[in-house]
């Protein structure tokens, strides 16, 4: 399988909430060429390293059970352990994935969004998280 990821919006990140309105009018275009390919919409959230990582790892523990009960949705998270110029810039990546900007906006009503955007900055002792939105093609 190969996967081609395409970031189309870089989320604004505050502490009272996270606007994903500019992603509602999406167009990406494709040659006719192109082989037919699955499109989902992923969120990431990338945490700086905090000032304490095993302080982080218990309060993530958590948030991971907040994000659960208020969006009831499968999630992953990974761990930043290198980059190709050394150290990572982030400690922990999360993702979690949606069939449609429709579902995502469904799943993170604003007063969902305000409650974990709230939670991870609290958290995030190195930083404020980076958010994105990004459009999946996967081809089999």
């Amino acid at each position: 399988m190969k996967y081609i990821c395409i970031v189309i919006l870089t989320l604004i990140f505050a502490q009272t909430g996270i606007t994903f309105s500019a992603a509602e009018e999406l167009n990406v275009t494709h040659s006719d060429t192109e082989t037919e390919a699955e499109r989902i919409i992923n969120l990431y959230v990338l945490y700086p390293h905090p000032e304490n990582t095993e302080v982080f790892d218990l309060e993530y523990k958590g948030h991971a059970q907040l994000i659960k009960e208020r969006t009831g949705k499968p999630f992953i998270v990974s761990k930043i352990l290198g980059n190709d110029q050394g150290s990572p810039g982030f400690y922990q990546m999360f993702t979690m994935s949606f069939s449609s900007m429709e579902e995502l906006s469904s799943v993170l009503t604003p007063a969902i969004k305000e409650e974990l955007d709230a939670d991870a900055v609290r958290i995030s002792t190195g930083g404020k998280p980076l958010i994105l939105v990004s459009e999946v093609e996967k081809y089999n």
